[in-house]
């Protein structure tokens, strides 16, 4: 039995192909990560604009069922007609990241007001491949409440 220990001569080939798709596929993921933190903080950013705007809007009491009711009472009966208005109002002013910022619900029920809004932002980087999904546009949506709380 002969045993050939050199080597064969159609072992031809690269790591290099590899390597390049390795890389490719790691920066498409960073690249990814960094777009989602940018969403993140762009919703911070968003609820941050919001909660403003829905405490400035529950300040309207409703002074026919505020002096009907017994007291105590834990919150203070709020106009939701003004209150309403005065949220849609303000979000109407409002542009984020030069984009309108679009009220997606809003109710006011039980003396508190919630206010949900959607805007879009433009991704950091942007490869081509994110674009085909998303128009060119991150979403962003971002949910804000608030009542008025009464205080002896």
């Amino acid at each position: 039995m002969k045993i050939n220990l050199t080597p064969a001569s159609d072992d031809s080939g690269s790591i290099s192909v590899l390597m390049i798709g390795l890389f490719l596929l790691a920066l498409t993921l960073s690249s990814g990560i960094i777009n989602l933190a940018d969403a993140y903080l762009a919703k911070r950013e968003l609820i941050a604009i919001l909660e403003p705007i829905v405490q400035r809007s529950v300040a309207s009491i409703d002074l026919s069922r505020y002096y009907l009711q017994e007291r105590p009472f834990e919150r203070i009966p709020i106009d939701c007609h003004v209150t309403l208005n005065r949220a849609q109002v303000e979000v109407s002013q409002v542009a984020f990241r030069n984009h309108r910022v679009e009220i997606k619900k809003i109710e006011c029920a039980d003396d508190e007001l919630t206010l949900v809004v959607h805007s879009e932002i433009r991704p950091l980087i942007d490869f081509p491949i994110f674009s085909s999904f998303s128009n060119g546009k991150i979403g962003v949506d971002a949910e804000a409440g608030a009542s008025s709380i009464y205080q002896k």
